[in-house]
């Protein structure tokens, strides 16, 4: 595992298909945004579970309806497996 001021970094696989796993340092992608002009307003759940990589079942399902009661709850963002972070574009 690597630590980058993107967040910390590490390769996995399935199936023998390589893949990078970031963390995100989500305080750096606001900078960023802010960079651009863009004042970061909330970050939200992007869902719990990724379920792509749950095949499609009960289990499936269910993971669904407990991502869309996780958002609907609020619950802090930085526990999920993908977060939305919201800005307005400030005025030039």
């Amino acid at each position: 595992m690597t630590r980058t001021k993107e967040g910390l970094e590490f390769w996995s696989a399935i199936n023998g298909q390589p893949f990078l796993v970031r963390m995100a340092n989500t305080g750096h992608i606001k900078a960023l945004i802010q960079d651009c002009g863009v004042k970061p307003l909330y970050m939200l759940s992007a869902g719990f579970f990724d379920i792509g990589t749950i095949p499609f079942s009960w289990a499936r399902n269910l993971a669904i309806e407990f991502n869309r009661a996780y958002g609907a709850a609020h619950l802090p963002a930085r526990l999920s497996s993908g977060v939305a972070l919201l800005g307005r574009k400030v005025a030039a």
